[in-house]
């Protein structure tokens, strides 16, 4: 009877145990090539390692604990398709640490936030250990943003081409976000100025040379006519800095308010959005399949 019960002992061990070992062992050994911006230096780390630091520097770790782990798995995608992507940076990085191109990443020195709360990220990373978003059987682009207005937008709306799995859906609970609302004013002839360093045929004499913009099905500027000439509300974003380019434009002829919702570029998961869902008792999975439509979980 003895020999029984170890024997059974043994075979629950066996199916249950070992493979997750075996699993988190296969996770633990991906690694990916860094471009470190601030030293200018490329080193392959270990993805899984290189993950806390991305999540301590693109989300707040008072967010809720399922929402850790849709930033966790969102960002390994990005990673891993950037990898699968064969354009590397300099020095044959696969991505790098400056956020204007590819994540954010702070190191365990350079934390601020506390013991407490890097090691809540780290479990946020474990717990999602090997987990990437797929379309079709293939790594996605897992675009992500601060929030939205209200809606995401549809990737083909903000960069152009065909992203099935980025399009634009409802995203509620963002006005917690400290940058949510936004607003800017500055003299009318500045204004006019800035315009002109962008396209140098703007004749812009009065606000009845502003048009009324056309907007997309995310809320966002499409296009606006100003002086004559039209722009993108990304490029209206890019020239005056904005936080998003969900804005309205009201002119007087000595000023012009310039106010904004949202925060990014609005395209995939809203961050904020991701944190309301989860305190309303959502999972990552619940989390990341609304934000990318279509899309699948897998392991590595």
């Amino acid at each position: 009877m003895k020999k029984l019960l170890v024997l059974i002992c043994f075979f629950v061990f066996a199916v249950t145990l070992i493979p997750l070992f075996v699993i988190h062992t296969k996770a633990d050994e991906q690694k990916i090539k860094v471009l470190f911006t601030d030293t200018n230096e490329t080193r392959e780390v270990n993805l899984e390692e290189y993950l806390v630091g991305v999540v301590c520097a693109e989300m707040p770790a008072s967010f809720e604990t399922e929402a850790l782990r849709a930033q966790a798995v969102a960002a390994r995608t990005y990673c891993v398709k950037k990898r699968a992507d064969n354009s590397p940076h300099e020095g044959g990085a696969d991505v790098c640490s400056n956020p204007s191109h590819c994540k954010a990443y702070t190191s365990r020195e350079n934390y601020t936030g506390g013991d407490e709360n890097y090691e809540k990220i780290r479990a946020a990373v474990r717990d999602t250990a090997g987990e990437i978003l797929v379309y079709d059987g293939e790594p996605i682009l897992a675009a992500f943003h601060s929030s939205s207005g209200g809606r995401t937008e549809a990737a083909k709306e903000v960069w152009g081409g065909e992203y099935p799995y980025l399009v634009s859906v409802e995203s509620a609970g963002e006005e917690a976000d400290s940058g949510y609302r936004d607003k800017i004013e500055m003299p009318f002839t500045e204004f006019r100025d800035k315009l002109l360093l962008s396209n140098n045929a703007v004749v812009l004499n009065s606000p009845a040379d502003i048009s009324a913009p056309s907007f997309t099905a995310g809320g966002d500027v499409a296009d606006i006519a100003i002086g004559g000439q039209s722009f993108s509300g990304g490029e209206i974003r890019l020239i005056f800095n904005l936080k998003s380019a969900c804005f309205t434009i009201n002119a007087t002829n000595e000023t012009v308010v310039i106010e904004t919702i949202g925060y990014g570029h609005g395209v995939g998961m809203s961050q904020y959005g991701a944190n309301a869902m989860a305190k309303e008792g959502k999972s990552k999975v619940d989390i990341l399949t609304h934000y990318y439509s279509g899309c699948k979980i897998k392991k590595l």
